[in-house]
């Protein structure tokens, strides 16, 4: 089979102005991608992707929209 031989992460403000938010760099754990994600701005919505690139070539993409609350 194949496996993941580089990811790209990516973050944008889908709600608010600020983009104050950081993406580690990602790293591949076997099938998963991981990274770490600091700071953000409460209220705004921010849409998260990665772009991983498998051995074979295939690019395959997950994306998901974090919300971030201060309590």
């Amino acid at each position: 089979g194949q496996t993941i031989s580089s990811a790209v992460v990516t973050a944008s403000v889908l709600i608010g102005t600020s983009g104050g938010i950081t993406l580690g760099s990602p790293t591949v754990a076997g099938p998963k991608v991981q990274f770490q994600i600091t700071g953000g701005v409460h209220g705004e919505r921010y849409l998260v992707t990665c772009l991983a690139t498998t051995s074979g070539g295939k690019k395959v993409a997950g994306v998901g929209e974090l919300d971030v609350r201060d309590y």
